[in-house]
């Protein structure tokens, strides 16, 4: 028994760097110095394809996944019961939910078209949804889940193409949302209802991952991250191409093989001293994941926004970002990478001071 926690600790110390390191990826990519001077490997996709900037949320949804099942095998075996869990879970997904509202109106204060959707909205409905498919049905019924949204998703794309004119993603979203979308002149919305059905699909295989660890590693994490990412490729060559927006079964697939591959990795590496010092940061953040990432949000907001725009000591920082080299994309970087570097700092301090806050 002693060694089974002993693994468990360490499993949960390698999902804390993923986390982190996931939190640091969002931000990175969130906040160029300048949009139009960003590394290519920075920007999302604009249609099908993956770049760098495409894997940080699949990321996440697996990791949160992976930690869901943890959590969830170790409550009830500490005695509580499914619907206090349930009731737990519905709680933290209305707060996810609602910060995440809350970040979409610091963007727009029109209460008539200000966005629904959003990342933390789809990290809390993804969450709900794994605590219900692990509490409430068997793995059988996990599995017609994915085939089921899987031919749904193939079947909708394949016939109302969306680039082709108005389609089933975009008629639901509307339908459900109306113009509090993204983009109100193209109701779908990149985090709408149809893409989150598929979006589950990424949740559904760090559950799934998570469960086969508890198991004692019957299910080999490797073998398992391999099959799905050369499945997703499959799927990308053949039936859907990889489409972040759309969040296409390739996608699901693909990324969250890489994410499961590298969460594999960490096990791999979690003792190795030399890991764990460059790590070390990640694991901080990751304790606060949210938070980091929300307070990052409202920065964005506040300081970079035009809340501040007039306030001296932003624009001589910004002024002295811009100019620091005469490499414009070098720069955009630069202030990239000063902001991931100052919510480490801020993860770093919150660790030290051992202060987690926990939706």
């Amino acid at each position: 028994m002693q060694q089974i926690e002993k693994k468990t600790s360490f499993r949960i110390e390698s999902l804390d760097i993923l986390r982190g390191f996931t939190i640091a990826g969002m931000i990175l990519v969130n906040n160029p110095g300048n949009w139009q001077n960003t590394w290519p490997i920075l920007k999302h996709a604009e249609w099908d394809g993956l770049s760098l900037a495409d894997l940080v949320f699949p990321f996440f949804l697996v990791v949160m996944g992976v930690s869901t099942a943890l959590s969830i095998v170790n409550s009830l075996e500490n005695g509580q019961s499914k619907s206090e869990i349930l009731q737990k879970a519905i709680f933290r997904t209305i707060k996810m939910f609602g910060i995440g509202m809350f970040l979409n109106l610091l963007w727009d204060h029109n209460l008539e078209i200000f966005r629904i959707p959003g990342v933390l909205q789809r990290i809390a409905i993804t969450y709900l949804f794994c605590v219900l498919t692990l509490l409430y049905f068997k793995p059988a019924i996990w599995m017609a889940y994915l085939v089921f949204s899987t031919l749904l998703a193939i079947t909708l794309l394949k016939w109302f193409p969306p680039e082709a004119g108005p389609s089933w993603y975009g008629l639901v979203d509307q339908f459900f949302f109306g113009n509090h979308v993204y983009q109100p002149t193209a109701p779908m919305d990149a985090e709408g209802f149809m893409s989150g059905l598929t979006a589950f699909q990424s949740g559904l295989f760090g559950m799934v991952a998570g469960v086969g660890l508890l198991a004692g590693g019957r299910i080999n994490l490797w073998n398992q991250a391999i099959s799905i990412f050369l499945l997703g490729l499959l799927f990308h060559f053949y039936i859907l191409p990889i489409n972040k927006t759309l969040w296409t079964p390739s996608f699901a697939l693909v990324t969250s093989g890489m994410a499961l591959l590298l969460l594999q990795i960490f096990l791999v590496l979690e003792q190795n001293p030399v890991f764990q010092t460059i790590a070390e940061p990640f694991r901080r953040v990751g304790k606060n994941a949210i938070l980091i990432y929300a307070s990052a949000e409202i920065l964005e907001h506040i300081w970079i926004g035009h809340w501040f725009k007039s306030f001296a000591p932003r624009n001589i920082f910004r002024e002295f970002m811009d100019n620091v080299s005469p490499f414009l994309y070098v720069n955009s970087l630069l202030w990239s990478l000063v902001l991931v570097s100052f919510f480490v700092g801020i993860g770093w301090i919150l660790y030290q001071k051992k202060i987690f806050v926990r939706l």
